[in-house]
């Protein structure tokens, strides 16, 4: 099984105590930052439960999809889970490409979790917790 199926089937089958929030990126659909953000502020908005603000500059969605994050990861916490971040195809992103928003995906993550979330980026190179993808931790310590 590959990763990005793995991936897909974990998302849909969690453990219990597990919620996940994912955004699969592929090069044949809208895929970059602007799709990432709305994905996750759909997703996120019904964990947290709240309608998510819908309009707005992509600094007004980006400031939104962290407060979510923060609420949905609060919620399930207080609940007595954990909030999965799975991010899939990184290296699909179009965000850099001519006409690309000029923000990565791999930008957007967070380098900092909320507490009771934890951040997982798959490349080709394997699974990854998001810090290792932002250079933040070092793979081999």
């Amino acid at each position: 099984m590959g990763k990005t199926a793995l991936a897909s089937w974990f998302t849909l089958h969690p453990p219990r105590g597990v919620v996940p929030v994912w955004c699969f990126v592929t090069s044949t659909s809208r895929s970059g930052s602007d799709a990432y953000t709305a994905a996750l502020i759909d997703q996120l908005a019904v964990v947290a439960g709240r309608e998510p603000t819908t309009d707005g500059s992509p600094s007004v969605r980006d400031g939104e999809r962290r407060l979510l994050l923060r609420e949905a990861a609060e919620r399930v916490t207080r609940e007595g889970g954990t909030l999965l971040l799975v991010v899939d195809g990184l290296d699909e992103d179009q965000s850099l490409a001519p006409g690309g928003t000029g923000t990565s995906i791999a930008s957007l993550l967070p380098e900092r979790p909320p507490p009771g979330v934890r951040a997982e980026a798959l490349t080709p190179d394997g699974w990854y917790h998001a810090a290792h993808v932002l250079g933040v931790i070092d793979p081999d310590a």
